[in-house]
């Protein structure tokens, strides 16, 4: 097979990877001969093929053919040990083990390879504590958080399982194993609300509900309720009563003081001569000057 037909194979195997038909891609993956494949990367997407098909012998397979040509480094190594522990052959996991410190000891995932082994050794329950609490202290890690909350549930541990349910679900927010985390505390402790409200709205994504539509009332403050807007009916329109300022027009004032002034001289000057009374001239409070 020339590079060229090797290309559009491995793109039909991605393609069909990508869609998760895996057994579809594991056919193609069959008409290749892989023990000529000289690149890591490649024998990868076959031993990915295999391994997400369920056909974890023929991925161990792939994988020696790499390990065979000292292709793949320290995660080839941790590969080929997962699928050893896989398929039950624990002699083999230990010695892969070894080597995966060996070449990488300050490599966090030692601890991953360490207590699969352990667990498929069926190691005491503390002891896979010991070593899931010895990962945490170097890596956050959502699924092994998880796991060793529900081990230190299995413990009899019920206060350091929901300790460790709140960190996980502190730190990570949402996802699988942050739901999970919040349905495992919920067996042995009361959630607040905000961890409430969040696995609703978990199960209400999951129905294929819009959370916003079913909101329970979770908040700390008083819900305030809010009544219908009801449209008001039309006020009779209230009119401002004007007044005649006519009757203090500067002319009118003029000519009623002026008849004023008049009777005032008639009564000096004419019969009698009465004593004059000056008139008292009011003018009305409280009206603005015109502009």
């Amino acid at each position: 097979m020339d590079r060229v037909e090797f290309g559009i194979k491995l793109e039909q195997i991605n393609k069909l990877r990508d869609k998760g038909d895996y057994e579809a891609a594991a056919k193609v993956v069959e008409t290749i001969e892989w023990r000529k494949v000289k690149k890591w990367s490649e024998l990868a997407i076959a031993e990915d093929v295999y391994e997400r098909a369920g056909r974890l012998k023929d991925a161990r397979n792939i994988c020696v053919y790499a390990y065979n040509r000292n292709l793949g480094g320290k995660r080839l190594i941790y590969k080929l040990t997962e699928i050893s522990i896989a398929i039950d052959d624990l002699d083999e996991a230990d010695d892969l083990y070894n080597e995966f410190v060996e070449a990488a000891p300050r490599d966090t995932e030692k601890y991953i390879l360490m207590y699969k082994l352990n667990k498929a050794r069926k190691a005491p329950v503390e002891r896979l504590i010991e070593i899931l609490e010895e990962y945490k202290q170097s890596e956050l890690d959502e699924q092994y958080e998880y796991e060793l909350a529900e081990l230190y549930a299995q413990a009899g541990r019920i206060d350091e399982c929901v300790r460790e349910c709140d960190d996980l679900i502190l730190w990570f927010n949402e996802g699988e194993y942050v739901e999970k985390a919040l349905r495992l505390k919920n067996r042995y402790a009361k959630l607040t609300k905000s961890q409430q409200a969040k696995l609703d709205m978990m199960e209400y994504r999951a129905a294929g509900m819009e959370y916003s539509t079913v909101m329970p009332e979770y908040d700390s403050e008083p819900d305030i309720e809010h009544e219908e807007v009801k449209e008001l009916e039309p006020q009779e329109e209230y009119k401002v009563q004007e007044k005649d300022y006519s009757i203090y027009d500067t002319q009118n004032i003029q000519a009623q003081l002026a008849e004023s002034m008049a009777k005032i001289l008639g009564g000096i000057n004419g019969p009698g001569e009465e004593e004059a009374v000056e008139p008292e001239i009011t003018e009305p409070a409280g009206i603005e000057e015109p502009s």
